[in-house]
């Protein structure tokens, strides 16, 4: 038979193209074949996504330095790692926008009297910029990071953004699919950020612990050296989002 794949002959009893390793399939889609054929690719224990996922908990530094040593077909590469973080932040803000979790309090206050955010606005501003803004902080705190590793000439700015790519869309999904399951729960957003934020920023002190093979001494100071800089450049984007908006009004 002819392999539907590669179009190389091959004996019409096996199972897998000998040339491609595709696998035949002579019957009809049905909802039992989806059925296992996403359990088969999502959920079985060898399958690229459920192993980074598990290594990027049990030793980030295997699947990053892995990825930038050459080993690029062991884990799910970091593009399409941040593709999934992408989709899983998008089907969040979907939820939200068409109020699956209800009337969100934004303001963590559960008095009436205080006026909530516009969810539509909200909502449609960030599913309009999500994927952008998602992007974006990827080489900003791989800048951060390089500044603040200055010293490590072992990682480039470039490698840096490779480390951010798996460390933050990995936290990412983490926490989004958290908040999709608690945002049915809990109606303060401010609750929800309360609850994300130490996940979020205790994983990255221990993945870069893990990398960068850091102290105790070494994580605390590097951390400190990093929340200054994200001050600094924090202030300063609110500065020129202040100036801009002061000559428009003139």
């Amino acid at each position: 038979m002819i392999c539907k794949n590669c179009d190389v002959p091959f004996n019409e009893d096996f199972q897998f193209c000998p040339h491609c390793g595709g696998r035949v399939v002579n019957e009809r889609v049905t909802t039992k074949s989806l059925l296992i054929e996403f359990a088969e690719k999502f959920l079985s224990y060898d399958n690229k996504f459920a192993k980074t996922f598990r290594m990027l908990f049990k030793a980030p530094e295997t699947v990053i330095n892995g990825y930038l040593q050459g080993a690029r077909h062991k884990y799910i590469n970091p593009f399409t790692y941040l593709l999934i973080s992408i989709t899983i932040s998008g089907l969040n803000i979907y939820l939200m926008k068409k109020g699956f979790y209800g009337e969100i309090n934004f303001t963590g206050n559960s008095d009436n009297k205080i006026e909530n955010f516009d969810m539509q606005n909200f909502t449609s501003s960030i599913f309009d910029y999500h994927s952008f803004i998602t992007t974006a902080f990827i080489p900003f705190f791989a800048l951060l990071s390089k500044l603040v590793f200055w010293k490590r000439k072992d990682y480039n700015f470039a490698e840096h953004n490779i480390i951010y790519c798996y460390t933050y869309n990995h936290v990412s999904i983490l926490t989004i699919s958290l908040i999709i399951v608690l945002g049915f729960f809990v109606k303060s957003y401010m609750t929800l950020s309360a609850l994300m934020y130490p996940i979020i920023f205790g994983y990255h002190f221990y993945a870069l612990k893990r990398i960068f093979n850091l102290t105790i001494k070494q994580l605390i100071l590097k951390s400190l050296l990093f929340f200054v800089l994200l001050a600094f450049f924090y202030i300063v984007i609110l500065f020129i989002i202040g100036m801009l908006m002061f000559k428009s009004m003139l």
